[in-house]
């Protein structure tokens, strides 16, 4: 996985992120209005890819605002970048492996429900449901394996996220 860093820069100077690489997610959890014209938005989307040695604009143009002083906006997020980057690939190295394993015990389970269907063309319906259901119930234990082992490494990542400064936590439903 690409670590890629996404923010939102503030007029104000403020960097906004979440353990998403979405724009859009961090929007919504800032409850920014993403319709307004650029130009009269005090926000702007930014990301930077490793080495994470370049911040750029995510947007069909740069605003004034952010053009006048540049290098102050681009140096705030490089080092907020620079501190989410060894989290992240720290959670994907753990993450990664468990994803290995679920990929290829479910391509083990899609191939025999590929090899049973093909003979039974002729009965599609009855034959292909019951080794879809089979498949399916394969799936279960090998995706709840690979959440199982995932969320310890996400809330380990999501906490160490909090403690930097800009993280955007998610919206809590207050029926929670």
């Amino acid at each position: 996985m690409c670590q890629f860093f996404s923010a939102i820069v503030t007029r104000q100077g403020d960097v906004r992120f979440c353990e998403d690489t979405s724009h859009e997610m961090i929007l919504a959890r800032l409850g920014l209005d993403d319709t307004r014209p650029l130009a009269t938005r005090g926000w702007v989307r930014v990301e930077c890819a490793p080495p994470h040695d370049a911040v750029r604009v995510d947007e069909t143009s740069e605003p004034g605002w952010y053009a006048e002083d540049r290098l102050r906006f681009e140096d705030a997020v490089m080092a907020v970048a620079l501190r989410v980057a060894p989290l992240l690939a720290t959670y994907e190295a753990g993450r990664a492996p468990l994803w290995a394993t679920c990929e290829a015990g479910c391509a083990s389970l899609w191939a025999t429900y590929e090899a049973g269907c093909a003979p039974l063309l002729a009965t599609y319906e009855a034959g292909c449901a019951s080794l879809w259901a089979t498949c399916e119930a394969g799936r279960a234990p090998l995706l709840a394996t690979y959440e199982a082992g995932r969320a310890p490494l996400l809330a380990t990542y999501e906490a160490t996220l909090r403690t930097i400064e800009g993280y955007v936590p998610p919206i809590l439903d207050p029926r929670d």
